[in-house]
């Protein structure tokens, strides 16, 4: 019994699970890249809760690196991640332009500065205005997916420093990866069988989305491209 149990398993071993499929390929950019204009450049109001006398001299490093997040659609999000997506104020900016999040998920919003920073956004129905708070402090929020579906778009800006912008999106879908503004290689595993969108997100630029079909295991190649601006 033991001897026609072993030669069964030389002739017919048990199926292995088949590899996860994978969707990579390459976003590319045709078009000039515009910087994403930024309404709230103005004189602040909490303009004298910072200062040289009272929170320290550093000044600006400059904005962080605007980045594109390209995604599919289709595919329901994924439960909250741990430890929580952080967007941290550094250096009179913003760490991140942009902050991917699930719908539902505590963002924690964290001032890693030596001076105090401020909160908003005018985005509905995300909207919040949150008292300016000193170093070291942090709140947490969380954002709902939109009802008509997409990204979530919100714009959080800072008005006491009137050039600080950051994105937190919420995502339709748990397959996503960053790349910078310029574009580049993505790669999503672990994807299951199934037709989607391929798109991207960039707050000036325009995606032109992809149809592709996913079959179990495949690995799949495709180029995703963003207009940017005609001269």
């Amino acid at each position: 019994m033991i001897k026609t149990a072993l030669v069964a398993a030389l002739l017919f071993p048990t199926a292995l699970p088949a590899a996860d499929a994978v969707l990579s390929g390459t976003v590319v950019i045709r078009g000039r890249i515009e910087k994403a204009a930024n309404p709230h450049l103005h004189a602040s109001a909490y303009d004298s809760y910072d200062g040289p006398s009272s929170y320290g001299d550093d000044a600006s490093e400059g904005e962080p690196a605007q980045q594109l997040v390209v995604y599919l659609e289709g595919l329901p999000p994924a439960k909250a991640s741990d430890p929580a997506p952080v967007l941290s104020q550094k250096n009179r900016n913003f760490t991140a332009s942009i902050v991917p999040v699930q719908p539902g998920e505590m963002v924690t919003i964290r001032n890693d500065d030596r001076v105090r920073h401020h909160v908003r956004s005018n985005a509905k129905p995300w909207d919040f205005n949150l008292k300016p708070r000193p170093p070291g402090e942090s709140v947490t929020r969380s954002f709902e997916a939109p009802k008509d579906g997409g990204v979530g778009v919100i714009p959080v800006y800072c008005d006491i420093h009137s050039n600080m912008r950051a994105h937190i999106l919420v995502m339709p879908s748990r397959k996503w990866q960053l790349l910078p503004e310029t574009g580049g290689h993505f790669k999503l595993t672990g994807i299951p069988p199934g037709t989607y969108t391929l798109t991207a997100w960039h707050p000036t630029l325009k995606p032109v989305p992809v149809k592709v079909t996913i079959r179990k295991g495949q690995r799949k190649s495709v180029e995703l491209v963003l207009l940017g601006k005609e001269d």
